[in-house]
């Protein structure tokens, strides 16, 4: 307040309210700045979508200072406070697993990553990457990670017209190897039946042929000479003879 020199009332210093104004919002500010440093020390992606049953891979990194400090992975609670750690590391660089989720510390870099296997619908949530410190508040980056459902596998018509020559490719090789089969059986086996067939039918002729021998002989000599046992042994071995000849030559040709 300031008093106007030509009437006497007090006045406000609009100047000097304004002034005092800004340094209390840059105070607040620096405050906030101070208590929650999360969103400048730790930085990270701002959203991040997997496929239900995939592999969550997530990197964050922080500014240099940090590297001893244990990292982790957590699910925000009130004010964006992590009061339970879904895993952390202890300071070094060796990889912890824990379930489903893994952290993995790298200092040369500067950088953390988490990693959650088999993810499911029930994972999507907001989670919080950061740097874990005993005496202040947490460094942290939160994130939200969106999990879509698996998509069931189809065939497209690219896929059947592509699987459709392997099909007739293996129909093919199959009648082929049928077929194969088929004309060995038959070169072996059909010479053996045309063989017995030949066999059979050369030792009718030659039985008809003796036959009619036998019956003109003794129409001419009469009963002077009629046929003995010992003739009709030969007829048959005659026979069989010509036979087995015949079958010998048919398996030989073929």
């Amino acid at each position: 307040m300031n008093l106007a020199p030509s009437t006497g009332y007090l006045v406000n210093d609009h100047g000097e309210k304004s002034a005092s104004g800004a340094r209390s919002w840059k105070m607040r500010i620096i405050l906030v700045w101070t208590l929650f440093p999360g969103g400048w020390a730790v930085t990270g992606p701002k959203e991040v979508t997997v496929k239900q049953g995939g592999l969550l891979e997530v990197s964050c990194s922080y500014k240099p200072g940090y590297e001893l400090y244990p990292k982790y992975w957590c699910r925000p609670g009130f004010l964006w406070f992590c009061f339970t750690y879904i895993t952390q590391t202890n300071g070094s660089e060796v990889t912890v697993t824990q379930g489903r989720v893994s952290i993995s510390d790298n200092h040369a870099s500067r950088s953390f990553k988490v990693t959650l296997s088999g993810v499911t619908m029930e994972d999507t949530d907001w989670y919080s990457c950061g740097v874990k410190r005993r005496l202040w508040f947490n460094l942290w980056h939160s994130m939200e990670v969106m999990v879509s459902p698996a998509v069931p596998t189809m065939t497209k018509a690219g896929d059947m017209l592509a699987t459709e020559p392997l099909g007739s490719m293996g129909s093919e090789k199959l009648s082929q190897l049928t077929i194969t089969h088929l004309l060995l059986f038959l070169s072996v086996k059909v010479p053996m039946v045309l063989a017995l067939a030949c066999g059979v039918v050369w030792g009718l002729v030659f039985l008809s042929l003796a036959s009619a021998t036998s019956w003109v002989n003794r129409r001419d000599w009469g009963s002077s000479r009629k046929g003995t046992p010992g003739d009709q042994l030969a007829w048959v071995l005659a026979l069989l003879a010509m036979s087995g000849a015949v079958l010998w030559v048919s398996l030989r040709g073929g």
